[in-house]
């Protein structure tokens, strides 16, 4: 098939999770189909992709997107006085036109949008439109909502969550079929846009890049990783650094925890001490991974699926997470990972795995096999296809 692939971030090498995303999505329809891509983004990233995908020749379009911070406060004060969610806040008209130009040049089979808030620019009638999510937005506002003790925060959470919604809805009707990455997400879409067709597509790992190392293991170590300026990360890491590594401590005097990723703020830096290192941005996550004993994940906000938690497994690393953290994957608590809801619980299961060898040995063993079969991208391209490639045909045999 020829297909139009539209972004609304898209850079290589990927660093975020949703970037990981969007690449490996691309990267494997690739491999079957003909393919166009636009994307937002800025120079850089348009180099890169180039450079990657070279067959591709000139059929390649980025609209240049980066605006200074105080245009992008703007834009937030006024999307909160017109009352609009914030999933409007990157549009712009540099993408319209090139969508335009490329609708205008060739045709395609199909359409796949890398997120909702593509669907608002416009695309001519009759071509069957994919558009994948990579959380239910106004699940993660809610969820974050309540979570926070801040009364001006609060109202904020509270109504951007409320507009989100509505928004998401609206957006998620339009398309022929929907991508989820799991099934709670496909649940929750379901509830509200019923009769609308959704198929779960899940988060994946490149399997061969993250693989176990043969590096010696720092003795009561742990790590996490993720881009830190992402609500969800740095609330997880201020919440572990406040209420669970202290019950550690007093169990495991020197415990250390490391905390890998771009752009930690300053209220997570305060707290680095001898006990918690906090790394800032690192060339590669790897040799962080490979070194600590446990992997940790105490998230407690946040919606579809975490890449973090299959990178950690697919290096052979035993996970204590919280079930938010490896909510949508095929993990089962106390076979391949460690699930604990409370600072005491998770204390307790960190604390359980330093001593025991065998049993971390066998989670990450379990783990791996787990993420090797089900999660590699591989395995998801295959699965993808096959979804890309009924869509066209149920539009063909409608007469679409």
């Amino acid at each position: 098939m020829k297909i139009l692939m539209g972004f609304h971030t898209l850079a290589y090498p990927p660093q975020s999770g949703v970037r990981k995303r969007t690449f490996h999505l691309l990267d494997e329809t690739s491999k079957y189909h003909d393919v166009t891509i636009v994307s937002l983004g800025t120079q850089n990233d348009e180099v890169s992709i180039r450079e990657y995908f070279r067959n591709t020749g000139g059929r390649i379009t980025f609209a240049e997107y980066g605006a200074p911070k105080w245009v992008n406060l703007l834009k937030r004060i006024k999307m909160v006085l017109l009352q609009k969610s914030l999933l409007q806040i990157s549009i712009t008209r540099d993408m319209q036109k090139a969508f335009d130009r490329i609708f205008q040049d060739q045709k395609f089979d199909l359409v796949f949008l890398s997120s909702p808030t593509l669907l608002y620019y416009r695309r001519p009638a009759g071509i069957p439109c994919v558009t994948d999510t990579h959380n239910v937005e106004y699940d993660l506002w809610y969820r974050s909502y309540q979570h926070a003790r801040n009364p001006v925060m609060r109202i904020y959470l509270q109504n951007q969550y409320r507009l989100m919604k509505r928004d998401e809805l609206e957006l998620c009707s339009q398309p022929d079929l929907l991508l989820t990455t799991s099934e709670r997400d496909k649940a929750l879409f379901e509830r509200d846009l019923t009769g609308k067709v959704i198929r779960v597509i899940p988060n994946g790992v490149d399997v061969d890049y993250f693989a176990p190392q043969e590096r010696q293991e720092v003795p009561h170590s742990m790590v996490f990783s993720g881009v830190m300026n992402y609500l969800p990360n740095e609330h997880a890491m201020i919440h572990f650094i406040d209420n669970i590594f202290p019950l550690i401590l007093k169990r495991v005097p020197d415990a250390k925890i490391v905390i890998v990723g771009d752009a930690p703020s300053k209220k997570l830096m305060n707290r680095s001490n001898a006990h918690v290192v906090v790394t800032g941005k690192v060339e590669d996550v790897r040799p962080y991974i490979a070194k600590a004993q446990i992997y940790v994940i105490p998230l407690l906000v946040g919606g579809g699926t975490r890449l973090k938690a299959l990178e950690a497994a697919a290096m052979g690393k035993a996970i204590v997470s919280t079930s938010l953290g490896c909510e949508g994957i095929n993990f089962r608590d106390g076979d391949s990972v460690l699930l604990a809801d409370t600072a005491e619980a998770f204390s307790e299961a960190v604390a359980r795995l330093f001593d025991d060898k065998e049993c971390r040995a066998q989670l990450a063993e379990r783990a791996y096999s787990v993420v090797v079969q089900s999660y590699s991208w591989k395995v998801i391209g295959r699965k993808l296809n096959g979804v890309l490639e009924s869509i066209s045909r149920s539009a063909v045999e409608s007469g679409a």
